[in-house]
């Protein structure tokens, strides 16, 4: 079966996300950074293909890779059921009882990592 690390997965259709605390190119609320609260802004599925078998999660910061020698994952979710209420729940991981699977962020945690840039601002 191929993976995404295979190269193999092709998108068939369009996604759009919205984040309600904050408009794209906008800084992010406090309260989302992993030194404050840590706590992941609420982000709704706004469109999706209608026949889609799963959804990949990804929150990554390509401008982290100067400081860390690599793209620094937040939140890594996958085979999220098409199913899901359109809010990604700001709570949500192992044992929470999601139809999905977790993947481990670079903080080696199975959950939100909020941004903590170690210099300057990052966009996400």
């Amino acid at each position: 079966m191929p993976t995404p690390l295979d190269g193999d997965i092709e998108q068939m259709g369009e996604i759009a996300l919205s984040a309600s605390a904050f408009d794209d190119g906008e800084r992010m609320p406090a309260e989302v950074g992993y030194a404050n609260k840590n706590r992941m802004p609420l982000i709704q599925l706004l469109e999706a293909p209608e026949d889609a078998e799963s959804f990949v999660f990804v929150l990554d910061d390509p401008d982290a890779e100067s400081a860390v020698g690599h793209v620094f994952d937040h939140y890594l979710i996958w085979d999220i059921d098409p199913e899901v209420n359109r809010n990604i729940p700001r709570v949500w991981g192992p044992g929470s009882g999601a139809a999905a699977t977790f993947g481990y962020n670079d903080y080696a945690e199975q959950q939100y990592g909020g941004p903590a840039p170690p210099e300057g601002e990052h966009t996400y």
